[in-house]
């Protein structure tokens, strides 16, 4: 089986794994949704998913957003 939403990743094209491999958990899916692979991941990709980690954090612990 491939990534739920795409079949490859959104900016190089290549190929989603099998969402029961090892590889498919390096994927991630960008601000807009969208599948990416690890080689195409940038650091403002990597700052908006911490972003949204500590935003959910504080949502369950109920502190004031960021």
């Amino acid at each position: 089986m491939t990534h739920p939403m795409h079949e490859h990743c959104s900016r190089c094209r290549r190929p989603a794994p099998p969402q029961d491999s090892k590889e498919f958990m390096d994927w991630e899916a960008t601000e807009d949704g969208l599948p990416v692979c690890p080689g195409c991941l940038t650091l403002l990709d990597e700052q908006y998913m911490d972003e949204a980690v500590m935003d959910l954090a504080d949502e369950a612990t109920g502190d004031e957003p960021r």
